[in-house]
């Protein structure tokens, strides 16, 4: 199973959301964080590249980022969602950011067992 990158926030999610909410009076409700997804694409292409070219049999792929870029902001990806923080820092998933790309993973998982 090969597991493809996941966007990176480029800054702490909670803190900066913790700043909106005690400076900015935002309500974290109604927050949505993004980030671009063509700075994902750029900062990641050489590593997905070299997984593409693995090849053979029992290789099975999983795209976490399908689930987090392009789907709720078209060119962007979230980082928090009204209500739901995705990451605990600047790189790594929270247990929410976790059950959003799960899906895809079990999708591979899934492949994998039927083949």
């Amino acid at each position: 199973m090969l597991v493809y990158p996941n966007p990176e926030a480029g800054w702490n999610v909670p803190k900066v959301l913790q700043h909106m909410i005690a400076y900015d009076g935002a309500n974290p409700d109604d927050l949505l964080l993004t980030t671009s997804y063509d700075v994902f694409q750029a900062r990641n292409s050489s590593a997905m590249s070299y997984l593409d070219q693995i090849a053979g049999p029992g290789i099975y792929r999983a795209y976490p980022h399908k689930a987090l870029c392009n789907t709720l902001v078209p060119g962007r990806c979230v980082n928090a969602v009204p209500g739901k923080v995705l990451y605990y820092d600047d790189d790594h998933l929270s247990n929410t950011g976790a059950e959003f790309i799960a899906p895809q993973l079990l999708e591979a998982v899934a492949k994998a067992l039927r083949d």
